[in-house]
């Protein structure tokens, strides 16, 4: 298992107890990860973990489902919409969810991926700023609405 990026005191937490329930398991703590060597870690992942307490958007579900990895996230924040369940869900307050959510992350289908894969090109920077330009149109149209 590698875990990519800081670990705020949530995560060392969540780590701590994860050691204790899979002592066996080898975990790599690369740290910060450059953006253009993300495909690639993505890509050689069996499973991409991110049982986030508060998720703003979701930027890296839809990275890792682009990428073909099957995805757990946490119940919390943007995380389930964004993932539109094509994502293994689970409490990220509880150590047991987490482990059995790993567990059936492994198990995901190819079907189940390549649908997560589609879900995950619907999403686009140009989509984005299409849908930004219409809301900023929206409300200078409806001031009064907004």
């Amino acid at each position: 298992m590698a875990i990519a990026g800081a670990l705020d005191p949530a995560t060392v937490h969540w780590l701590a107890e994860f050691r204790k329930t899979v002592p066996d398991a080898i975990i790599l703590e690369p740290g910060y990860i450059d953006c253009e060597d993300l495909p690639a870690l993505y890509a050689s992942a069996q499973a991409f973990l991110f049982p986030s307490l508060y998720e703003g958007f979701g930027l890296p579900i839809i990275e890792a489902m682009a990428s073909g990895v099957p995805v757990l996230i946490g119940n919390q924040g943007a995380g389930p919409e964004v993932a539109n369940q094509h994502a293994v869900v689970v409490d990220p307050y509880q150590v047991d969810s987490i482990a059995e959510g790993i567990e059936r992350v492994t198990q995901v289908s190819a079907q189940a991926l390549a649908a997560a894969r589609a879900h995950a090109q619907t999403f686009s920077w140009d989509r984005c700023a299409r849908e930004t330009f219409a809301a900023y149109h929206w409300v200078t149209q409806h001031p009064r609405q907004a």
